[in-house]
């Protein structure tokens, strides 16, 4: 079964290039965005527009409530292969587009066992991240795996309490364990391309990104979910929203909330540069045509 990866860093221009492929080679898109998955949360997750979403079918969008905390890359993986089959019985190609690595990763190669287990002592570690923040409960993760701790954004309180619980519960540490599946069991015939980029622009084009989210209602969108109850919730502490959160809650001035963003989103960029560096599955291209070249020679193998 033949499928087309196109992944990189946020703001580099994948959904744009995404539709030209869909239209060339009669794709329907399936997202792999942890973040782009849950509903209501639009504008800071940089969703297609509703036209684009009306002309093109993009599949595992909008479709997980913004608070259900037990969704999961193992669950991510359920979903997508269900829906790589159903689109591929209807003679089409299913075209994976995201920039969340280990989704992909998963996908690919198959799931480290530890997604399989039980949740266990994780809502016992969730109210000690509570209690004492997430500044401690990260030193926490620090001091028992370091190697976990460094790949993991200090904000990310689900990843955080994964690794934690996975040592808790096994008395290993979930880097080693990670280390020993390596994602050797390949699922599935794919080709996998991503955009060069110049790494300045690329950061300007997340300030810009930025500032047209806010253009767009991006406080306004946060307003309205913190006021529908989804304050505490997994995607709300996702990079644009939870410094928005702080602004409206007198922490921050906008500006400043404003500038945050910038930052984050740009440090966020910078990790899936890193991650993607080491990805040696994958096509780098320049333009459409660079693309359309390696994916028509992909096929007709």
């Amino acid at each position: 079964m033949k499928i087309i990866i196109l992944t990189g860093p946020t703001a580099t221009g994948k959904s744009d290039l995404s539709l030209k492929i869909a239209d060339e080679f009669n794709c329907e898109i399936v997202n792999s965005d942890s973040m782009q998955v849950y509903k209501y949360f639009d504008i800071g997750t940089a969703k297609p527009s509703k036209e684009i979403i009306q002309k093109y079918p993009h599949h595992l969008l909008s479709y997980v409530e913004p608070d259900d905390n037990s969704y999961s890359v193992m669950k991510f993986v359920e979903d997508a292969d269900n829906k790589i089959e159903e689109i591929t019985k209807k003679g089409k190609i299913p075209l994976i587009v995201g920039g969340t690595g280990l989704y992909i990763k998963c996908l690919l190669f198959g799931i480290f066992e530890e997604e399989n287990e039980k949740i266990n002592f994780r809502e016992k570690l969730k109210n000690i991240a509570e209690n004492y923040g997430y500044d401690y409960i990260s030193t926490k993760l620090k001091l028992i795996d370091f190697k976990a701790w460094e790949k993991i954004n200090k904000n990310d309180l689900y990843r955080i309490v994964r690794a934690l619980d996975y040592y808790y519960r096994t008395g290993k540490l979930i880097s080693a364990e990670r280390e020993k599946h390596k994602f050797s069991q390949k699922r599935y015939d794919y080709i996998k391309i991503a955009i060069k980029f110049d790494r300045e622009k690329l950061y300007e084009k997340i300030n810009k990104r930025v500032d047209k989210m806010i253009e767009m209602g991006l406080i306004e969108e946060t307003e309205d979910l913190i006021k529908k109850g989804y304050s505490n919730s997994r995607p709300m502490q996702g990079i644009g929203y939870r410094e928005i959160k702080q602004y409206l809650e007198g922490k921050l001035r906008k500006k400043q909330a404003i500038e945050l963003i910038k930052q984050n989103t740009r440090k966020y960029a910078k990790r899936q540069i890193t991650w993607f560096k080491k990805e040696s599955d994958i096509n780098w291209i320049n333009n459409f045509e660079n693309a359309k070249e390696k994916i028509e020679k992909f096929l007709n193998s």
